[in-house]
């Protein structure tokens, strides 16, 4: 029942990276009701009458959200668990594009500033871009993840191991770095 996978969600640490299906039935019908905001990663071509949701990345439970978790509780909701370090998204989002067909575009604006923290810190392939004036939404930006890298695939492989290589170490300070340093373009 998607109220309790809400509470279910309410209790553990936000973001969080969903693949099982029964789970990504769940999200899919929590975000399309408001309850959640979530990226959702779609297999398929964009320009195809139906696309299966492989992945996604919930970030959060929406004000509408709380609402419904307090009336079917009874208990206010508090403010979540913290995001450790401030780098929570951008590496959740890796943990997400590990399951997508590769190349995917993004333009979401948080999505958009976790893909540039992943492409500092080395652990992907990316382009950045800004939209000209002339375009419909122009200074708006865009992401385009091209690869994992290897040092992202190290990372990867070991988010459950206690086993910490120096190329990882590196690649995780300049990502640290760079999530409290204030954003700077992205150089192509």
């Amino acid at each position: 029942m998607p109220l309790d996978y809400l509470i279910k969600l309410h209790h553990g640490q936000l973001p969080v990276t969903v693949t099982s299906p029964a789970d990504l039935k769940q999200i899919s019908l929590l975000k399309a009701t408001g309850l959640i905001e979530a990226t959702l990663a779609l297999s398929g071509a964009p320009d195809k009458a139906f696309q299966r949701i492989e992945a996604a990345l919930v970030q959060s439970i929406t004000d509408a959200g709380k609402a419904e978790i307090t009336a079917a509780t009874g208990h206010a909701t508090h403010g979540g668990l913290p995001l450790a370090g401030g780098n929570t998204l951008a590496l959740e989002y890796l943990r997400l594009i590990e399951y997508c067909s590769l190349p995917i575009s993004v333009t979401e604006h948080s999505v958009v500033d976790s893909v540039e923290a992943l492409a500092r810190a080395g652990l992907v392939d990316a382009t950045i871009e800004t939209l000209p004036r002339q375009a419909p939404m122009p200074g708006e930006r865009t992401a385009r993840v091209h690869r994992i890298t290897e040092v992202g695939h190290d990372f990867l492989s070991r988010k459950h191991g206690k086993a910490v290589n120096r190329t990882r170490s590196q690649s995780l300070q300049t990502l640290q770095a760079w999530i409290s340093a204030s954003a700077q373009p992205l150089e192509a």
